[in-house]
């Protein structure tokens, strides 16, 4: 469109090193081409405006360069940039290439004769990976251990960390307590105790977990509570003022006791001082849902009777409180990220 209207491209450098062009309409436009040349040639002009700017950028203001060059304020800053990592006026440092180079098939060939040995892995009959799809390789030792037998073995194969890399996902699994695994074997010699393990937590575990013991302690708006006929549930007994009778106790709290008193009839002695210090976490845990309700309650009174000319301090007990050291240790200063 320019050389219809007669105009000339006088541009010193190719269209490789810029994007940016020189056009004149002058009609001696091959003296201005050559003096464009020279300028470039003795590095008076830049293929970048940027790295041109960048020799005056942090001589003058930008208001100043705006004026006089009659440039926005990105080039500008782009220049003062190029100025502090390249010097003023110097060329762009070019960007370090990164080669990767992919395994050679031999490598790789040794890896898969080595994982599908039997002697290293159990393969799964009938359970694949969902995202891969190939079957499920129970492996017969740890991965290290394994790493240490195919270093052994293939001393200039693939190196630790692809090898460690190519044992992620869930395609390889690793556990102690495997044998040579038919479908039998699996299901009914190891995978039971998966659903076992399964069950507890979710009929027990998640029992404790849930928040059906806080909703048995009645605690009126007033922040005032009552006596309660069952003894579990009964918090003025649990803040020993309580002076009235108990007719019952809860069969749900009840299951906690009697479910360490059934480990402790199946387990040693050796471990039942374990057992009762789980107990105990467990009761500890128990009595901070009371006292959580409590406070709360409390807190929700307060409120009520809160009038304009009162206040509420609320302070956070649940923080946690960072400890601090004169001296930062060792461990402490190699542990930093980023």
């Amino acid at each position: 469109m320019l050389r219809n209207i007669g105009c000339h491209d006088v541009t010193p450098f190719s269209k490789q090193d810029s994007k940016y062009e020189f056009w004149t309409r002058s009609l001696n436009h091959n003296i201005e081409k050559n003096v464009l040349k020279q300028l470039y040639e003795f590095g008076f002009l830049m293929s970048q405006p940027d790295t041109t700017v960048s020799i005056i950028a942090n001589d003058f203001k930008y208001e100043e360069l705006q004026k006089q060059l009659s440039v926005s304020n990105d080039l500008i800053s782009k220049a003062r940039i190029h100025c502090h990592l390249n010097g003023p006026g110097g060329s762009s440092m070019k960007k370090p290439s990164f080669t990767r180079e992919k395994l050679p098939s031999e490598k790789l060939q040794e890896f898969e004769k080595f994982i599908n040995d039997k002697a290293h892995v159990v393969i799964s009959s009938y359970k694949t990976d969902s995202k891969t799809g190939a079957p499920i390789k129970y492996l017969r030792d740890t991965k290290q251990a394994l790493w240490e037998k195919f270093h052994a073995k293939f001393p200039n194969g693939i190196h630790r960390t692809t090898f460690m890399t190519k044992l992620q996902g869930n395609e390889y699994i690793y556990r102690e307590d495997l044998g040579r695994l038919c479908s039998t074997c699996s299901r009914y010699g190891y995978e039971i105790f998966v659903d076992i393990r399964k069950l507890i937590e979710n009929k027990f575990i998640d029992s404790v977990k849930k928040r059906d013991y806080e909703k048995n302690l009645i605690v009126n708006n007033k922040g005032i509570t009552e006596h309660n006929p069952c003894i579990s549930y009964c918090l003025l007994w649990a803040f020993g003022v309580c002076t009235e009778q108990h007719t019952h106790a809860s069969q749900e709290c009840a299951k906690l006791f009697t479910f360490f008193n059934r480990l402790k009839n199946q387990l040693s002695t050796d471990l039942h001082e374990d057992l009762d210090e789980y107990q105990n976490h467990l009761l500890y845990y128990l009595a901070h849902q009371v006292r959580k309700v409590y406070l709360n309650a409390q807190f929700n009174a307060n409120l009520l009777d809160l009038d304009e000319n009162g206040a509420v301090l609320v302070v956070d007990y649940k923080m946690k409180i960072l400890p601090k050291s004169a001296r930062e240790t060792k461990a402490e200063f190699f542990g930093k990220k980023g």
